[in-house]
């Protein structure tokens, strides 16, 4: 129930706390994420529907070899001249081939597995677990976190701390405490 509260509380002062951060922001940058989250239909995603097409053209045009193994790291970059994939679902499937999604979408349903069992055990950093695989799946779905070493990495730092913080809990416990 705390933690709801905490939660309920969050939302209720992002809420209201939003129109001044826009503001800010706007008057400091000249940036305004209303209107750009507004024009987004408009402009299919800053451009994101014209790259998937092209991504899924370009896939459709595979061999079988190239749709089991891919084409190659970074070959989406290549291939379209400039962009990313700006979905790390189709970038991972045309780079890395169905062998390389099974991988991509194996450490998904792994981290989603412990994201559960974390909840179900009232561990100590489910919250955190959870925040961060949803937070990535997101940003994979519509951005490109794989191509960027250092983005996966922070993901990765925090997905190892909450495990090791289990781990030296259950250490703890079966050892007395040592």
């Amino acid at each position: 129930r705390k933690g709801l509260l905490v939660l309920a509380f969050s939302v209720l002062a992002i809420y209201l706390l939003f129109p001044y951060v826009e503001r800010f922001v706007y008057d400091a940058f000249g940036i305004s994420w209303y209107d750009k989250f507004i024009s987004s239909s408009e402009s299919g995603g800053s451009g994101r529907l014209d790259i998937w097409t092209k991504v899924i053209e370009l896939q459709g045009d595979s061999n079988l070899t190239e749709w089991i193994w891919g084409h190659g790291y970074g070959k989406v970059l290549i291939l379209t001249g400039r962009w990313s994939a700006h979905n790390d679902f189709l970038e991972v499937l045309f780079d890395y081939g169905i062998v390389g999604t099974l991988l991509y979408i194996g450490i998904y349903n792994q981290l989603i597995k412990y994201a559960l069992r974390y909840i179900k055990n009232r561990n100590a950093s489910a919250t955190a677990l959870t925040i961060s695989v949803i937070q990535m799946m997101v940003l994979s779905m519509f951005s490109h976190l794989v191509i960027y070493p250092h983005l996966l990495m922070t993901a990765s730092l925090v997905w190892g701390y909450c495990m090791i913080d289990e781990n030296r809990g259950v250490y703890s416990m079966n050892t007395g405490g040592t």
